[in-house]
């Protein structure tokens, strides 16, 4: 997984509790809300979702060619995500 920003890095990468989901963790370093590209050049992400600590998901996150735009009012932020089963397809 990628982010666009310097300033924010993957701190964490792993399968979701259930179901074909990953896990991603962000950590911001900037000074105040951020938002940052999350992308996966391996395999396009298909949906998108952030979710708290125990991977409730909160809201739906709009996903576009290039990546997934998270908000990251705080300074830490969870994102499930499901990759393209096939990565060749879109």
């Amino acid at each position: 997984m990628l982010v666009d920003r310097d300033d924010v890095q993957v701190t964490a990468l792993k399968p979701a509790f259930q179901g074909d989901a990953v896990v991603v963790r962000l950590a911001s370093f900037a000074p105040a809300a951020v938002e940052v590209r999350l992308s996966c050049p391996s395999r396009p992400i298909r949906k998108a979702t952030l979710c708290d600590a125990r991977e409730c998901e909160l809201c739906d996150l709009e996903v576009r060619s290039d990546g997934v735009m998270v908000p990251m009012p705080y300074a830490l932020a969870s994102v499930m995500v499901w990759p393209d089963q096939e990565p060749g397809r879109r």
